[in-house]
């Protein structure tokens, strides 16, 4: 997947759907101009709240995150963070902080949350 952005523009915008109770992850790059942006030295900062374009809202859970050498960006929310989530819905994106301390959101989108019916033994 890639997360598209202009110089200036708003963050590219990616819903996604999470089953309570599992492991999930996404992998994008950033392109800007067509170019995948290098992010050598940056750290990348994600998580959900119950508001749209809300920091003070309730946190719904952290993503961990990671950049590969190739530039992928990858979030991930742990089977246990999304099993104790009760809201339906919430809303994430995704922060980068460049190697001089530049911060930049790259992707951001609704997140709904779906019930499961297995339980691992």
């Amino acid at each position: 997947m890639l997360a598209f952005k202009e110089n200036g523009m708003v963050p590219g915008t990616h819903d996604i759907t999470v089953m309570r109770g599992e492991d999930f992850s996404l992998t994008f790059q950033v392109l800007i101009n067509s170019v995948v942006l290098d992010l050598t030295g940056a750290t990348a900062y994600a998580q959900v709240r119950a508001k749209e374009n809300d920091r003070t809202s309730t946190l719904l859970g952290d993503f961990t995150t990671a950049i590969d050498a190739s530039h992928y960006v990858t979030i991930t929310l742990a089977d246990t963070v999304s099993a104790a989530v009760t809201a339906d819905e919430g809303w994430y994106d995704v922060l980068i902080v460049d190697s001089t301390g530049a911060d930049t959101y790259y992707l951001r989108g609704k997140v709904t949350f779906i019930g499961s019916a297995t339980v691992k033994a």
